[in-house]
């Protein structure tokens, strides 16, 4: 038989109308996600303007060898000028970098050279 497309009533589906849409081959509805974005790899910096030196000049300095606006070379972030010193206490220095923009140092970690 065929099936009503509107019904009023519940009542008003017959047992084989049930029987022939229950027989009827399942249809499965496909979701396609995107894949999801990969992760940013982070950018491996080059420093641009450092002058050559090999690994064994760069060095663990405290803030006690460091002044305000002097030259330092990062072994990442290449040469830089100090801008700003902590207290003794904390051990960092901020530093303007030419081609990296400022960073905050913590100087028991970074490996420099002092100019």
């Amino acid at each position: 038989g065929s099936i009503p497309q509107k019904w009023t009533k519940i009542d008003d589906i017959s047992p084989e109308e049930v029987a022939e849409i229950q027989d009827r081959p399942k249809i499965k509805a496909s979701v396609s996600r995107p894949n999801p974005m990969p992760k940013p790899q982070r950018p491996t910096y080059r420093p641009q303007s450092t002058p050559t030196v090999s690994d064994s000049q760069f060095s663990i300095h405290s803030v006690d060898e460091i002044s305000l606006h002097c030259q330092i070379i990062h072994k990442i972030f290449g040469k830089g000028e100090v801008i700003q010193i902590s207290d003794n206490d904390s051990q960092m220095v901020v530093v303007n970098f030419e081609n990296m923009g400022k960073k905050t140092l913590i100087l028991k970690y970074a490996q420099i050279i002092i100019l």
